[in-house]
């Protein structure tokens, strides 16, 4: 596998993981909870990541779906915002796709990584390379959305590490 490959391969694992920490100890009840009238709930915002990585592994020819695809796409203004799954249904969605990626990124070939992405992304690289740098940079921008989430309910700061590790710090 590639150097440019293999970082971001660890972006794609340490999102996987950012992603937990952010949901962690959060009730399916302020998950649902919107901070104000113009702003995601963390119950949005999780099912649109997991749609988001569903997108990409169709990007890279993995054709799965987990059972929240499009979910959070029911609604066309935030406003409409309802029937989210519960947490433990979008965390196993996660999980899915999220395995189904970490096997299929080191098997990408630098011909398929050259290759024109089927989609155009605003990112000046035109690959699908480019296209896997903007959908892991969005993921970023919505994890740390989660992330201020967690503070405004009053969970805590999202941590970077695992769970177990810190739990022996």
């Amino acid at each position: 596998m590639n150097l440019r490959l293999e970082a971001l391969l660890e972006i794609l694992q340490l999102n996987t993981r950012l992603f937990r920490n952010c949901l962690d100890g959060i009730s399916d009840e302020i998950a649902r909870q919107r901070p104000n009238s113009d702003t995601n709930s963390v119950a949005f915002l999780a099912c649109h990541l997991v749609d988001a990585r569903d997108y990409l592994a169709r990007l890279v020819g993995i054709e799965t779906e987990t059972q929240l695809h499009n979910a959070s796409q029911n609604y066309l203004a935030v406003v409409e915002q309802k029937g989210e799954p519960p947490l433990d249904q979008i965390l196993e969605g996660w999980k899915t796709v999220s395995d189904i990626l970490e096997e299929r990124f080191p098997q990408l070939t630098d011909e398929e990584l050259k290759a024109k992405s089927q989609e155009a992304f605003p990112i000046e690289d035109p690959t699908l390379f480019g296209a896997l740098v903007f959908l892991l940079h969005h993921e970023s921008y919505h994890i740390g959305q989660l992330a201020m989430a967690r503070k405004f309910f009053g969970a805590g700061a999202m941590r970077y590490g695992h769970r177990a590790l810190l739990a022996r710090e």
